[in-house]
């Protein structure tokens, strides 16, 4: 104790722990025991997972190396018959100087794994886009967002007609707002949609395809001024305004769809608006995630606030839970 009062606390540093990557197989009525991707120890941040077209596994993470993070990935070959599969050697991806993190995974309708990230480049955030496939147009890592300001939060999915979607979000005209990029099988540039550019917070965007070759997206709206120059309801003489026009972090959150369907964006049919405001739903809603099902249903889950006005923790000590609606 007399060491860290003087200003030593080497001893405070935790030692031999860090993370580990692991894949897991669902067969649809058990599960494999664990297969380790990388060695433990490590400093990795939110794997993802895809299959390709001659089903191989690929898996992907940003793991720290040297201070910076990096885009790795692994593939998986199963064995036949239910045999002992093989594992390929970790390939980098990333060599560029700065954050290269928050990877995600598509399979386009030829079979090639498609991955996804944010890196730090040029003083700002990007979204990266490379298919895993030699020879391919977008095979070396490009930028796909445009903008000077941040662009965040990359959700990929692709269609039956080999088209590859990335929606982020981004800070490009000072609020977060959720555009939509599409990438032709041939490798021409992304056209970008806007799907949500109003000054709300627009963000965290989530994507699926149905059949029909429509995309879904999902992404968490709140209020204008999110965060800004935001003082309590009664005096606010201490931000030097007479009227308070912020709203404090996370004191209104609710989640919104939109489908691109032939080029248009829509809104659909149904009120997902008054399915969300029953109880207990009417609280706050946040992190969406789609998914589509054989029959052609989309199912929205969802994480919502337990408490009114999101103090955090409920009496059971639960901090939030998850829904799922479709």
């Amino acid at each position: 104790m007399d060491r860290v009062k003087a200003g030593g606390f080497e001893e405070l540093a935790p030692t031999g722990n860090g993370d580990q990557v692991l894949l897991v197989r669902f067969d649809g009525t058990t599960w494999s025991p664990p297969l380790e991707v990388t060695n433990p120890g490590l400093d990795v941040w939110r794997p993802t997972v895809a299959v390709d077209g001659h089903g191989v596994v690929w898996v992907a993470w940003a793991e720290q190396v040297d201070g910076d993070w990096e885009i790795f990935h692994r593939r998986y070959t199963p064995g036949k018959g239910g045999g002992p599969g093989r594992w390929s050697e970790v390939t980098r991806l990333t060599r560029h100087p700065g954050t290269d993190y928050n990877v995600v995974a598509t399979t386009d309708s030829a079979g090639v794994v498609w991955l996804a990230w944010q890196s730090w480049r040029e003083d700002n955030f990007d979204v990266m886009l490379a298919a895993q496939a030699d020879g391919h147009p977008w095979h070396e890592p490009r930028v796909l967002s445009k903008s000077k300001a941040n662009d965040w939060n990359p959700a990929i999915a692709a269609d039956g007609k080999g088209n590859v979607y990335v929606a982020y979000d981004t800070y490009d005209r000072g609020n977060y707002d959720v555009l939509l990029a599409a990438v032709a099988k041939d490798g021409r540039e992304a056209k970008v949609t806007p799907v949500a550019a109003s000054a709300k917070f627009e963000a965290r965007p989530h994507l699926a395809c149905d059949a029909d070759g429509r995309v879904w997206i999902a992404y968490e709206e709140g209020d204008e001024q999110w965060g800004k120059d935001y003082a309590h309801a009664g005096n606010v003489t201490n931000v030097g305004l007479e009227k308070n026009p912020g709203f404090a972090l996370y004191v209104n959150r609710t989640v919104r769809v939109k489908c691109l369907a032939a080029g248009q964006l829509m809104e659909p049919a149904g009120d997902l608006g008054r399915a969300l405001a029953a109880s207990p739903l009417r609280r706050n809603k946040s992190l969406p995630r789609l998914a589509v099902d054989s029959s052609g249903g989309v199912w929205l889950l969802l994480r919502h606030h337990l408490v009114p006005g999101a103090a955090g923790v409920s009496p059971s000590g639960r901090r939030g839970t998850t829904r799922t609606t479709r």
